[in-house]
């Protein structure tokens, strides 16, 4: 099987601060824990950025129905036809912007995304900008209640071949209950291909197809600091029938840094539609 090593993003489109990234308490990598907020926050991000290749359904995690009166745009002009508002900003409120049966619990949603059409004519280029843009996620067994607030840009394009591309640059702060907050710095290059015949509608959900993943992501809580390179190992594959968030069935992720003094890569594997992937820590030279 080939694998994919993980691309830098500075040769792609970013230049990162060079600032020493400092791990906090001692060695030994993740614990089970951490390792699995990292995968939370991983998977929010994924879940998150899949939508954003459409303005179809915008802000909102995959396979959710948004209800009416949920949310209120500035603008519903599109000057050029082309299904990419000109300049119009979403805005949700919570209540009413509140979704009963998502992972079998409660989605609420607030804040704001602007949409700007990058171009007269272009339908594949446009940018999102958010603003306070939360999910607030409550499951009736709380192991996964938590709000995932977003601040930042992302900015659709046009790749070779048909493929799309997505350009993340956001801050977005991770609350969960009894646990102290996390903020995490997200930079990616994710890049969409379309199965088959499939092809990306701007005002369509995205189709089925396999998704890239190259940047870093920075994962700050309290006294930890980590920043991880993303890399893609296998292609993730978006499967757009499934019925939750959770839409990717297979493909693997790498997220290769030092943390707690141990240089090393946690791996994300997924397996099936509506499971979380499995999780393992290898250290460096292993």
């Amino acid at each position: 099987m080939t694998r994919l090593r993980p691309t830098p993003l500075a040769s792609v489109l970013f230049l990162l601060g060079c600032g020493e990234v400092v791990s906090g308490g001692g060695g030994g990598g993740p614990s089970a824990g951490q390792s699995f907020e990292l995968m939370l926050a991983t998977q929010d991000e994924i879940e998150a950025s899949s939508v954003a290749f459409t303005v179809a359904g915008i802000g909102l995690p995959p396979g959710v129905t948004i209800p009416l009166g949920c949310s209120d745009s500035t603008s519903t002009t599109d000057g050029d036809g082309d299904g990419v508002p000109t300049n119009a900003t979403v805005t949700f409120t919570n209540p009413p912007c509140s979704i009963t049966g998502v992972r079998g619990g409660t989605l609420g949603l607030t804040g704001s995304i602007q949409v700007e059409d990058a171009s007269s004519g272009n339908s594949t280029a446009w940018l999102t900008t958010l603003t306070n843009l939360a999910w607030q996620v409550t499951d009736s067994g709380h192991t996964r209640t938590y709000t995932a607030t977003r601040n930042g840009t992302r900015a659709r394009g046009i790749g070779t071949g048909g493929k799309a591309t997505l350009i993340t640059n956001l801050t977005t702060f991770q609350d969960r209950p009894n646990v102290a907050r996390a903020t995490v710095d997200v930079q990616l290059l994710t890049t969409f291909t379309p199965a088959g015949s499939s092809t990306v509608t701007p005002t369509q959900p995205p189709p089925s197809g396999t998704l890239l993943l190259a940047g870093t992501l920075r994962w700050r809580r309290s006294s930890e600091d980590w920043q991880l390179d993303v890399g893609t190992v296998t292609p993730l594959v978006y499967d757009s029938t499934c019925a939750g968030p959770q839409r990717i069935t297979a493909g693997e992720l790498a997220l290769t840094g030092t943390v707690h003094n141990q240089d090393g890569t946690l791996s994300l594997v997924w397996s099936a539609c509506g499971t979380d992937p499995a999780r393992s820590w290898t250290p460096s030279g292993s």
